[in-house]
């Protein structure tokens, strides 16, 4: 059974395991920050490349600064899952570039290494969304998600409501692992 939760902070506290060790993967800003903390980790990595002088790094450290659980980890996140010992995460939850193939590479990587729940953003199903940037990202996640569902290896638990504006205009998602 999926449970629809009104957004992410709902779904972290619902679905995510309490004080286990976690990881943001595309952590941009770092406006989620604060919301991952609510499920209380031991750790929380937060990794992204930040490739652009946009102010997106310095934004996430200063949030970060109030929260010695996290860690920052400057990498592709497909370079840095893969130094993880298995079954070191308890959870994980994906916001980096939205396509198939990127969605599928992170899902494939993480599920040796995540003990529970993997999650993300952007379940985006076509561009009627009306956002500029669902174009670009077409359905990816979504295809990726369906596909590791069908693989067997995990299940929907959880998904968030789209919200007009803001961090939650799209909606996020929870997979359990099963096997």
């Amino acid at each position: 059974m999926i449970t629809m939760f009104a957004n992410r902070l709902e779904m972290y506290k619902a679905v995510f395991p309490h004080g286990g060790i976690g990881a943001e993967l595309g952590v941009q800003h770092g406006y989620n920050i604060a919301a991952l903390m609510a499920v209380h980790p031991q750790k929380l990595f937060c990794v992204d490349h930040w490739e652009y002088n946009d102010g997106s790094y310095e934004s996430a450290v200063a949030i970060s600064a109030g929260y010695p659980e996290v860690e920052m980890i400057r990498s592709c996140d497909h370079d840095w899952i893969p130094t993880l010992t298995d079954k070191s995460l308890d959870w994980a939850y994906i916001d980096t570039l939205h396509t198939y193939d990127q969605t599928m590479l992170e899902l494939e990587l993480l599920r040796p290494k995540v003990k529970s729940i993997i999650a993300g953003h952007d379940f985006v199903c076509t561009a009627a969304h009306s956002h500029s940037v669902a174009d670009e990202w077409g359905a990816g996640v979504m295809l990726a998600i369906l596909e590791v569902l069908s693989k067997g290896w995990c299940e929907m638990v959880a998904m968030t409501k789209s919200c007009p504006e803001g961090h939650d205009q799209f909606p996020s998602w929870a997979l359990r692992i099963t096997s």
